[in-house]
């Protein structure tokens, strides 16, 4: 981010509510700038300040310290003194005798200077600076391309109007890619709009339409300075804006010594003025903003923009306009398919005279299915970045382009390019199974009725599909499901066995399974979860994505971002339920709990798999498979094992692992055993690989061992 050399700009209003109330401080410019010239005249310390234009509750500084400083609070207070004693402003004073309080500093962008340099033009006598080496800063950083904003984007040009009238800019709305959301409410305000003025109804067009909105998206790169530049040309032509002018203002990021947003002159002097990530807001800030919009921003179109995707937060803010009582609208704008994408890309190299070929545009679908399933896609932000060097490419070598080889044989250096784009996977990590996968899951020990209901549910998959493939079925196939269970009960392997059998069965393109927790999902910040979440289903399409421990995903308070995490599932799950199966795994009490409070999971996820506790004999037999073949248990030492299986098996504590009790229960036999043979004399193999009497012994005299036996049998965690 660049900023201006040491220029702050500040909003100040009055500390007494009932001056604030009553005073118009337009009213009272003058006095403000006569304070300042005051100000710049009598300070010795170097500091310079410049007056802007004010709204009725704000009063809005540019100010310079001196060289080298940072600005302090105590700054302004020779200000607040001259205005109170040179100005009799004392009547307008709080009860402590504080006449003014700052509502918002922040440094000035660079982007913003010649802006401010314009208005200083326009408006000599109020604006005057007061001192020429702050008009030479601001020309200093005016921005060498001004046509570009790094925060605030202004498409307002105080001379022109927009260069088409109302009907062409109706046919640009309806010529562009998908946002039909965003055509179909355009067109019914224009025939409302234009009925009214048939029936020559005297009511204003902004009174008869005085909404604002809500947009919400589903990323970057869907569209949106587009759709507010044709939005305030639309509604400027049906003067439900005075104004033509947009800009976007984002909330946060930028500056550490300022608040998240700046609503002051800019706000007035534009007709649609998005808030770009509203929901991170706290509560007292958007309640400051909605104060504002009654207030002050009733002529103009406020846009708050925020991710679909954070349905807690949305739900607050559309609670709050309601209870505030503004009338706001709603759309959406969703991220484009990749048709959708294709034709963008072919309009954004139609005026280079260039138009792809069918191989080009097979390149670039995958490219951009690669960059999406890596999270490194954003629309058409990226879309445009990729023309533009593709053009490059193409007009730097008119020859190559005449003649590009189609031959396969790589020389052709637009081929090259796109195949570049292609983000190369990493496999993830996970077991080789058999051949078959349906044996594996045969062969599993126990899991009986888990074995019996996973077939049934993949039976119903693949004829579902092939019924499909026939052109007979409904809305499409949803494979998602949730598995219940204590931990080490076989939940992970199943899962990985489906994912092998559906891919076996063309149902899904990987068949992995990409294992996850909540610590995957959820990020540090409002508003990142749910590009997190997205980014991991993206990367598991054709797959299956396994959520160890769900229902930690179900917050109980607004602060933990769990929530954005299942919203974002459950739109996710729906979009790619043919090429994605979600599984979501935890304990049975938990996940029920997890399901009654998000309704949407019921219709989502139709298939519920229950894994029961192995019993003493199915135990003993994971302990055999485990050990391996090679070993040799004695029959007392077989007893023994049998006694421990059952004191484990008929713990009340639910986390006594299972499997995983049996695992770790092997690792501190062999350690047992090797003890014992290692102050022996030299052990053959047969005794390496026998498991003994003394061994288990050795195992129950493990006062880690016992403890952690008698804390299962009492309901605690243990060993």
């Amino acid at each position: 981010m660049n900023t201006a050399d040491n220029i702050y700009k500040l909003s100040l209003a009055l500390k007494d509510k009932a001056s604030r109330t009553g005073l118009d401080l337009k009213d009272l410019v003058e006095d403000l700038a006569g304070a300042k010239e005051e100000y710049n005249a009598l300070n010795n310390e170097g500091h310079r300040m410049l007056l802007l234009e004010p709204t009725r509750k704000r009063i809005y500084l540019l100010f310079k310290p001196s060289q080298n400083e940072a600005f302090q609070q105590t700054m302004l207070e020779f200000f607040e003194d001259i205005l109170k004693d040179s100005f009799d402003w004392r009547e307008y004073c709080n009860q402590d005798g504080t006449l003014l309080e700052t509502k918002i500093i922040r440094p000035v962008e660079a982007a913003e200077c010649e802006h401010l340099l314009e208005q200083l033009q326009n408006d000599r006598e109020h604006f005057s600076l007061g001192d020429p080496e702050l008009e030479k800063t601001l020309k200093k950083n005016k921005p060498h391309n001004p046509g570009r904003r790094s925060r605030k984007l202004f498409h307002r040009d105080k001379e022109k109007e927009p260069e088409t009238d109302l009907e062409e800019t109706l046919k640009q709305i309806d010529n562009l890619v998908g946002l039909d959301e965003f055509k179909k409410e355009i067109r019914q305000t224009a025939s409302y709009i234009k009925q009214l003025q048939k029936e020559g109804v005297a009511i204003p067009a902004r009174e008869a339409f005085p909404y604002h909105y809500i947009i919400t998206t589903d990323g970057t790169g869907v569209g949106l300075s587009t759709v507010l530049k044709l939005m305030n040309e639309a509604f400027y032509h049906l003067e439900i804006c005075s104004i033509y002018g947009t800009i976007e203002e984002k909330v946060g990021g930028a500056f550490p010594a300022r608040g998240p947003i700046f609503m002051g002159h800019d706000f007035e002097e534009n007709g649609l003025c998005a808030v770009i990530g509203v929901n991170q807001l706290d509560e007292e800030e958007q309640q400051e903003l909605y104060k504002d919009i009654i207030e002050k921003y009733q002529e103009q179109v406020i846009i708050l923009v925020m991710e679909e995707a954070d349905t807690q937060s949305l739900e607050k803010v559309q609670q709050n306009l309601e209870q505030t009582g503004i009338l706001f609208r709603k759309m959406h704008l969703p991220t484009y398919t990749v048709p959708q994408l294709l034709e963008i890309f072919k309009r954004l190299v139609a005026p280079y005279n260039y138009q792809p070929g069918e191989k080009d545009e097979k390149l670039l679908t995958k490219a951009i299915k690669s960059m999406q399933k890596a999270g490194t896609f954003h629309g058409t932000n990226t879309l445009k970045d990729i023309a533009a060097k593709m053009m490059l490419k193409v007009k730097s070598s008119p020859a190559e382009e005449t003649a590009r080889d189609t031959s396969g044989t790589g020389s052709d250096p637009i081929k090259n390019y796109l195949q570049s784009l292609v983000v190369k996977e990493t496999p993830p990590k996970y077991n080789t199974l058999e051949a078959n996968p349906l044996d594996s899951l045969n062969n599993l020990i126990g899991l009986q009725d888990i074995k019996e209901r996973v077939q049934e549910i993949l039976g119903h998959f693949v004829i579902e599909k092939k019924k499909a493939d026939l052109g007979v079925g409904g809305s499409g196939l949803c494979m998602h499901m949730i598995f219940t269970g204590n931990p080490g009960t076989g939940k992970t392997t199943v899962a990985r066995i489906i994912g092998q059998i559906l891919k076996e069965e063309g149902l899904l393109e990987k068949g992995e399974l990409i294992e996850v927790c909540r610590e995957d999902l959820v990020a540090r910040y409002v508003g990142h979860t749910a590009l997190k979440t997205a980014a991991v289903v993206e990367k598991s399409l054709g797959s299956v994505l396994f959520i160890d421990e769900a229902y930690s995903l179900n917050g109980n308070h607004h602060h933990d971002f769990g929530h954005e995490v299942l919203a974002t599932l459950v739109k996710k799950m729906e979009e790619h339920k043919d090429e994605l199966v979600v599984i979501m795994a935890g304990y049975s009490d938990e996940m029920e709990n997890m399901i009654a409070l998000n309704p949407g999971l019921t219709s989502r996820v139709p298939h519920q798999i229950h894994f029961k506790d192995y019993s003493v004999e199915e135990l003993y037999l994971i302990f055999k498979q485990q050990l391996g073949k090679e070993y040799k248990v004695e029959k007392e030492a077989v007893n023994m094992l049998k006694e421990i299986f059952a004191r484990a098996a008929n713990t009340t504590d639910r986390r006594s692992g299972n499997g995983r009790f049996v695992r770790n229960l092997i690792e501190r036999l062999k350690m047992k055993q090797s003890i014992r043979l290692y102050n022996s004399t030299a052990a053959k193999r047969d005794e390496m690989l026998k498991i003994v009497k003394a061994d288990v012994e050795s195992l129950l005299e493990d006062s880690d061992i016992m403890q952690g036996l008698n804390e299962r049998q009492n309901g605690r965690i243990g060993f």
